[in-house]
């Protein structure tokens, strides 16, 4: 049964999905691509206030987004080696990159852009003044990790069986995907025998994808390019904003598959 907190999460994360549906496509678009991005590269706490999500790490700051019905916008702080880089060769950005940084003021904690992301193009370029101020820093999964039939990374995956018996984390997940997917489901009791044990069930036969290649299992096949080995069932850019850096990696990349 549902109980007062999940039911809260659930709510908060229908209520941000309702607003991002009402939005011009092409507005939530740019959101859910700039989160998304940000989320799967960098390793970051999350501080929504209704109006603007910034991204913040260790008394750092890499980017605030603010979203409205109108724009999403950007404020990227360059200080004075990111400013350096930037100059060395501002022929690799746009003429309206390079505008927004000539009309920016310059403060004593350095120059503010703020910039209105309109389309994919500019939403590249700001990801590219991102890696200036900061190289992505959050690993993806091991090459050679084991990504099950039903897309997901059992090495963290908390329906796993084996995750399960070394620390029980169920109550955590259960209120997680209420936090991330609005999923009102109880998982307390919900686990995986994980497909290597044997035949799939319960999950697994839920979310296993058909497949005519002839392995039992994807751990079982040598295709590491398969696009239904790698395919994405999660969109990182959905889940609501205000999510900590342990959160998305919990919750939302292991169920990415990047």
């Amino acid at each position: 049964m549902i109980d007062e907190k999940q039911r809260e999460l659930v709510e908060q994360a229908d209520a941000f999905g309702k607003r991002l549906d009402e939005l011009p496509q092409n507005i939530s678009n740019i959101w859910k691509k700039m989160v998304g991005y940000i989320r799967v590269n960098y390793i970051m706490d999350e501080f929504w206030n209704g109006k603007s999500l910034k991204f913040r790490r260790g008394g750092k700051t890499l980017t605030s987004l603010s979203l409205s019905a109108e724009r999403v916008n950007a404020l990227v702080i360059f200080g004075k080696h990111e400013r350096a880089v930037f100059e060395e060769n501002p022929s690799a950005f746009s003429a309206m990159i390079q505008k927004y940084y000539d009309d920016s003021k310059t403060y004593h904690d350095g120059k503010w852009m703020f910039i209105d992301i309109t389309d994919d193009i500019i939403a590249d370029e700001v990801m590219a003044l991102l890696r200036i101020k900061k190289l992505p820093n959050r690993k993806p999964p091991a090459k050679d990790c084991l990504i099950s039939v039903c897309g997901f990374v059992c090495g963290t995956c908390l329906f796993n069986i084996h995750n399960i018996k070394k620390q029980d984390r169920r109550e955590e997940l259960t209120y997680g995907f209420a936090k991330c997917y609005g999923d009102s489901s109880d998982y307390r009791n919900a686990s995986c025998p994980a497909c290597v044990a044997g035949e799939s069930q319960g999950l697994c036969s839920n979310c296993a994808r058909e497949c005519d290649k002839g392995p039992a299992h994807c751990s079982n096949c040598g295709d590491k390019s398969c696009a239904r080995r790698f395919a994405s069932t999660v969109d990182p850019g959905t889940c609501p904003p205000g999510l900590t850096a342990e959160e998305v990696e919990t919750f939302v990349l292991t169920y990415y598959n990047r």
